[in-house]
């Protein structure tokens, strides 16, 4: 069996030790639903004790899947930036949430970055050194108290401080040349980070179809080659101490939907063949008739193993028709079902900034489109497989006319 402490018992659950942490976290959610740009959503996963049961559907494996419909919560805020370019959605660092938006209006802001700090509400607006750091391309890896960055062909390493000196508007963030990658770093498949936190391996294709893995030393400063193979996910792998592995969406064309796990590559060794690949059991992409895949983004919440995997969901106009008219009874009234008012009870700032109207937002809302986001745990079964068990929980969330297609496929979402 697999290295790692975590089994399922028959049904399918976890039965590691229960996961607490200090501070509640949610899920932040980054759509391009604003006329003008961006907001930023706040989504509780983590008092599912105060929601009513979820509506149970048929699960195209045999398996119970619960099932609910839901309206967004009310904007936490707002940036203006140019809309249908996710990735200008840096990523997450710490408390904060990064943005290098694109130009907007006539107004350039390519040595720019918006800063959202979710635990203070408060947004900066800071200049970098350089203006080749950020691109529409760009991967973000934040490790420690450093974000590197992979793009167009260049690699930095940006300093950041954790806490903002408003008193005196000092940010002190540094940025720093890296040696370049000998890759082309628009053709990242997928990354993933050593659990020492030292080492950085990236997968890439060149343009004749060979794949490479290459890995990085934060301690040596040095690039190395491993071998003619690619990591197996599409994206980013997460490092799940209790699994002892890798873990992310599969980036294989005949297993997408499917979550698969490999081994840690060593960073000192080369390796002519790719770690063994383990698939999981069930396929999480949506299997509903009706629906079609537009694009998935997978987010490790830590805990027993837990994953949220956000899927953007196009469906047929009868099937919309048909469904428009029992799911208006089921949805949740201003997102009352994502209240936050539990953090009332664990957070001494909950009341320190207003939110959007909800009804500014969600007035619009595209009969057609979904987010669908379904949480689950992953472990081994008795035979040492990966699956999700009978753990999976399924959200479908209606969104705004405004919402891009190129937001449903690449769907930006940070576990804070």
């Amino acid at each position: 069996m697999p290295r790692g402490n975590t089994k399922c018992d028959e049904k399918g659950t976890t039965m590691s030790k229960q996961w607490s942490g200090e501070r509640l976290q949610h899920l932040y959610l980054v759509l391009d639903d604003w006329s003008e740009g961006y907001s930023i959503r706040r989504i509780n996963l983590s008092a599912e004790d105060i929601r009513p049961p979820l509506i149970p559907a048929d699960a195209a494996q045999g398996d119970a899947i619960f099932t609910g419909r839901y309206t967004l919560p009310s904007a936490l805020f707002r940036f203006e930036g140019r809309r249908g370019e996710p990735k200008s959605i840096v990523g997450a660092f710490g408390n904060k949430i990064l943005a290098s938006l694109p130009l907007t209006h006539g107004r350039s802001h390519a040595n720019e970055i918006h800063v959202f700090d979710i635990r203070t509400r408060s947004f900066i607006l800071r200049s970098w050194p350089s203006q080749d750091v950020f691109n529409f391309n760009h991967i973000c890896i934040p490790i420690g108290g450093t974000l590197f960055v992979l793009s167009n062909d260049s690699f930095d390493m940006l300093n950041l401080p954790l806490v903002y000196d408003y008193a005196n508007r000092n940010c002190a963030w540094s940025c720093f040349k890296l040696p370049e990658p000998t890759f082309p770093s628009n053709l990242i498949t997928s990354y993933a980070v050593h659990p020492h936190e030292q080492t950085i391996f990236v997968s890439s294709v060149d343009q004749s179809g060979v794949f490479a893995t290459f890995s990085f030393s934060v301690d040596s400063m040095m690039w190395r080659q491993h071998g003619p193979w690619q990591l197996p996910f599409n994206g980013c792998g997460y490092f799940v101490p209790n699994l002892g592995v890798w873990v992310g969406l599969s980036g294989e064309r005949n297993t997408i939907g499917h979550i698969c796990s490999c081994a840690v590559v060593s960073s000192l060794a080369s390796h002519n063949e790719r770690p063994v690949l383990k698939l999981s059991k069930e396929k999480l992409f949506s299997e509903v008739s009706g629906e079609r895949h537009i694009g998935a983004t997978l987010i490790y919440m830590g805990g027993e193993n837990k994953f949220c995997l956000l899927e953007g969901i196009c469906v047929e106009a009868d099937w919309a028709d048909q469904q428009k008219a029992d799911w208006a009874d089921q949805l949740t009234e201003f997102g009352e079902r994502n209240d936050d008012y539990v953090d009332d009870l664990n957070e001494t700032d909950s009341d320190e900034m207003s939110v959007e109207s909800f009804d500014e937002v969600n007035e619009k809302l595209d009969p057609k489109r979904f987010l669908r986001l379904t949480t689950f745990s992953l472990c081994y079964d008795k035979n040492g497989e990966l699956t999700v068990g009978n753990s999976r929980r399924v959200w479908y969330y209606n969104v705004s006319t405004e919402v891009t297609e190129a937001a449903l496929k690449c769907p930006m979402a940070f576990w804070m």
